[in-house]
C-alpha cells in the first residue's frame, strides 16, 4: 500500500512538471484570469488553483466566490454562467459535456472526438450555495437562492429556493417560507429583478414547498450582527444591487 501511494505521488509530480513546462497552457487553465474569462463581474473572488477547460466560455457575475480546486469541464461549444451572489464550494465539478456510447467507437476516442456528445450550457442563478464536492451535469440550471448539499450529483435542473442533496440529487426541503422569500427578494434585488409574488406562489404549488422542511433562518439580526455585516461589506468590497 505504501509503494502504491509513492507511485501515485511520483506520477502526479511528473504530470505537474509536464504542465509547468508549457506555462501558457498551465496558467490559462489552472489560474484563469479575469481577462481570460468570457466575463467576470466586480468583486468576484477566484481561489486558486482551479481548472477551467475553456475559460473564455465561463461568465461570472458580481460578488461571486469560487473556492479552490473547483473544475469546469466545458468544450468551446458550451457556456457556463455563474450569476451574482453565488458561492461554489471546494472540489466542485461543473461538467457541460458528456459522451454517449457509440457502436464501433471505443471510449478512448469518444471523449477527444466529441462524436455524439451529450452537451449543453449550465446556468447557476443568483445567490446559490453549492456545497463541497458537488458535481453538476450538462444542461442543469440551478434556480435562484437554492442550496446544493455537499457531494450531490445534479443531473437535472433545480427550482428556485430549493434544497437538494444526494446522488442523484433530490429536493429535500426549501430555503425559506413564502413570506421570507418575498422579503429576501426585496432586500437583494431591484424591483425589476425580483421574482413576482405570483411566481413564488406558483413555485410553492408546483413543488409542494408548503409541506417541505425549511432550512433557512428568518431570525432578525441583532444590532451587533448588523454592524458586523456592514463592516464585512466594506472589507469585501460588496457590490450588492447598485
Amino acid at each position: 500500500m505504501i509503494i502504491i501511494k509513492q507511485i501515485r505521488k511520483y506520477l502526479t509530480r511528473i504530470r505537474w512538471i509536464s504542465l509547468y513546462r508549457n506555462k501558457d497552457i498551465f496558467y490559462k487553465h489552472y489560474f484563469p484570469t479575469r481577462g481570460s474569462l468570457g466575463s467576470c463581474g466586480i468583486n468576484s473572488i477566484l481561489e486558486y488553483p482551479m481548472f477551467f477547460d475553456t475559460p473564455e466560455n465561463v461568465f461570472i457575475g458580481d460578488d461571486v466566490i469560487i473556492r479552490s480546486t473547483a473544475r469546469i469541464v466545458n468544450s468551446p461549444k458550451e457556456k457556463v454562467f455563474i450569476k451574482r451572489y453565488s458561492v461554489i464550494g471546494p472540489d466542485c465539478m461543473i461538467i457541460s459535456n458528456s459522451h454517449q456510447k457509440t457502436v464501433g467507437l471505443p471510449q478512448f476516442l469518444s471523449g477527444v472526438s466529441h462524436i455524439n456528445d451529450k452537451s449543453n450550457d449550465i446556468i447557476i442563478n443568483e445567490d446559490v450555495w453549492i456545497g463541497a464536492k458537488v458535481i453538476i451535469m450538462p444542461g442543469a440550471e440551478i434556480g435562484r437562492g437554492s442550496i446544493i448539499g455537499a457531494g450531490a450529483l445534479v443531473s437535472h435542473s433545480v427550482p428556485p429556493y430549493s434544497v437538494v442533496a444526494g446522488s442523484p440529487a433530490k429536493i429535500i426541503g426549501k430555503v425559506f417560507c413564502m413570506e421570507d422569500i418575498i422579503k429576501h427578494e426585496q432586500q437583494l434585488y431591484d424591483i425589476g429583478d425580483r421574482m413576482s409574488n405570483d411566481e413564488i406562489v406558483a413555485l410553492f404549488a408546483l413543488y409542494n414547498y408548503a409541506n417541505l422542511k425549511t432550512f433557512g433562518n428568518n431570525r432578525t439580526l441583532t444590532a451587533e450582527e448588523e454592524q458586523l455585516v456592514t463592516s464585512l461589506k466594506k472589507q469585501m468590497n460588496y457590490v450588492g444591487n447598485q
